[in-house]
């Protein structure tokens, strides 16, 4: 995860915007916030999950944005062209799901 957050994020990034679809563990969300992004969001549906995320404080980080939801019923709401990023690592998803997103 730390090599993803390098590729999506180099030296130098700190005026980035990053998008991650699917927070799960928060793995790759930690090592981003390492990098310095100007703004950090994050979709995640599971309530288990958003849960874990308010306890650990996630929805009160500075630059960080949770969107609740699933990506499809939120990407519509999310500025068109707006990251410079993008991390999708989703439950259950195929491999039809991932077309959809591009």
């Amino acid at each position: 995860m730390a090599k993803h957050a390098e590729v999506l994020l180099p030296e130098g990034s700190r005026d980035a915007v990053v998008l991650n679809v699917g927070f799960g563990l928060g793995l790759v969300d930690r090592f981003l916030q390492e990098r310095h992004p100007r703004e950090h969001h994050i979709v995640e549906a599971h309530p288990d999950v958003l849960a874990e995320m308010k306890r650990r404080g996630w929805h009160d980080r500075r630059g960080v944005t949770v969107h609740t939801g699933r990506w499809q019923d939120v990407m519509k709401d999310l500025p068109s062209g707006a990251f410079d990023a993008v991390f999708y690592d989703t439950w259950q998803e195929t491999y039809l799901e991932l077309r959809a997103f591009q």
